[in-house]
């Protein structure tokens, strides 16, 4: 599952809008149906200030997460080279 936060601060839950009030129990609900699962991924933009990013994980907490992933985009030309 992923947690997205956008330059604006709006939530999205696996691409969907939500509303932040509504994170933690949005993030419960959806683990529900999966209790074996409990490892949300956190994608926010990059101007996001820390604090934040902080206040999603403890939101995350809240529902129950029990792992919580950050996620990077990889710039171009950081990658692995190909070998030959």
């Amino acid at each position: 599952m992923v947690l997205g936060i956008d330059a604006n601060g709006r939530y999205y839950l696996n691409k969907q809008p939500i509303a932040r009030e509504d994170a933690e129990y949005q993030i419960a609900y959806e683990f529900a149906t999966r209790p074996q699962d409990r490892v949300l991924f956190i994608k926010a933009d990059r101007s996001l200030k820390y604090q934040e990013i902080l206040d999603a994980m403890e939101i995350a907490r809240g529902a129950g997460v029990r792992v919580i992933a950050a996620v990077t985009e990889q710039r171009p030309g950081t990658g692995e080279k190909k070998k030959n």
